[in-house]
C-alpha cells in the first residue's frame, strides 16, 4: 500500500503509483484466472479503488460455493503477488515458491481461526484470506497453496498478459474480454458453470 510521504518526488510517486498499479493487477489477474480454471463466471475485474481494496473481481452476485475452491481463489491472488516479487528479486523459481507459500500460510494461519464452523460453504466474497480462515482440520492452508500453485504454474504466461492487459485499460475488463486473453495462452479452460 503506498504511504504519502513528503520526501517523494512527482515523479518518485508516480512511479511509486504505477507500481503499486501493476501489482494490484497481476493480483486481480490471479484471482480471474483461478475463477476461469474453476469454470466460474463473474461480472468484470477493475482496478478502481472500492472500499477499501485496489482492485477486485466482481461477481453476478454474492453465492455460495465450495469452500475448498473459495480459499484457493481468495489464496491466489496474494501468493502470486509475493511470488512475483521474490522472482522479480533474482530469486530462483523454487525458493520463490516455497518463501511466497511461506509468507501467505503464515497470515492465514496468524489470523485468529476461532471462527471455524463445519460448513462446506461460505459466502464467495469478502478478503482474500476470509474462505482459507474457514478451512476445516482435515483442509489444511497449505493444500490450498499447493493447489493455487498448480493454477499459477499453468496459467503462468496468461495471468501476465491479462495483468498488462488489466494495467492498461481505462475501465474494467468483462469476463468475455478477460477470457478472451486467457484462452490465448491456454486454451483448454472448462466451461463456464
Amino acid at each position: 500500500m503506498l504511504t504519502s510521504d513528503d520526501h517523494m518526488t512527482g515523479s518518485d510517486r508516480e512511479l511509486a503509483l504505477a507500481r503499486e498499479r501493476s501489482v494490484t493487477a497481476l493480483h486481480e489477474a490471479a484471482h480471474v484466472v483461478a475463477y476461469l480454471d474453476f469454470g466460474r463466471s463473474f461480472r468484470y475485474v477493475t482496478l478502481k479503488p472500492r472500499c477499501g481494496a485496489y482492485g477486485m473481481v466482481r461477481l453476478h452476485r454474492p453465492r455460495l460455493c465450495d469452500i475448498r475452491e473459495s480459499s484457493v481463489v481468495g489464496l491466489i491472488g496474494p501468493l502470486t503477488e509475493r511470488y512475483a516479487e521474490y522472482l522479480a528479486q533474482d530469486a530462483d523459481i523454487i525458493f520463490a515458491r516455497s518463501a511466497a507459500s511461506a509468507d501467505v500460510v503464515r497470515a492465514v494461519t496468524s489470523a485468529s481461526l476461532d471462527a471455524w464452523e463445519d460448513e462446506d460453504e461460505v459466502e464467495d466474497e469478502g478478503s482474500d484470506f476470509a474462505a482459507a480462515r474457514h478451512l476445516p482440520p482435515w483442509h489444511p492452508v497449505e493444500r490450498s497453496v499447493s493447489d493455487a500453485f498448480a493454477i499459477i504454474d499453468g496459467h503462468w504466461f496468461a495471468m501476465q498478459q491479462l495483468a498488462r492487459a488489466l494495467d492498461a485499460s481505462p475501465r474494467a475488463l468483462t469476463y468475455r474480454e478477460c477470457r478472451a486473453v486467457v484462452e490465448t495462452f491456454r486454451p483448454s479452460l472448462p466451461r463456464t458453470k
